[in-house]
């Protein structure tokens, strides 16, 4: 069995006669569900209201030394300003 998202409801059956519990699996029946992160996206609605730009957040485990968030922080930035939408 390959790791999919989701499985066509067709092949439902066919797990259970091969003893495979289905009961957390996702199904579908007329094309593939949504991925999580097209969903997310389309959800997602924070927009700074200076620029309209949308908002990402973005934070650091507690063991990143700080002078690296700074760092990170500074790409960020130059990135945001190449592409325009962080």
């Amino acid at each position: 069995m390959d790791s999919k998202i989701a499985y066509s409801i067709r092949e439902k059956a066919r797990f259970e006669a091969n003893g495979i519990n289905t009961e957390n699996m996702r199904f579908y029946e007329n094309g593939p569900i949504s991925t999580r992160g097209f969903v997310s996206h389309n959800k997602w609605t924070v927009t700074d209201p200076s620029d309209g730009k949308i908002v990402i957040p973005f934070s650091f485990h507690q063991n990143i030394p700080h002078d690296e968030e700074i760092r990170i922080i500074e790409i960020m930035a130059r990135m945001n300003d190449d592409l325009g939408k962080l």
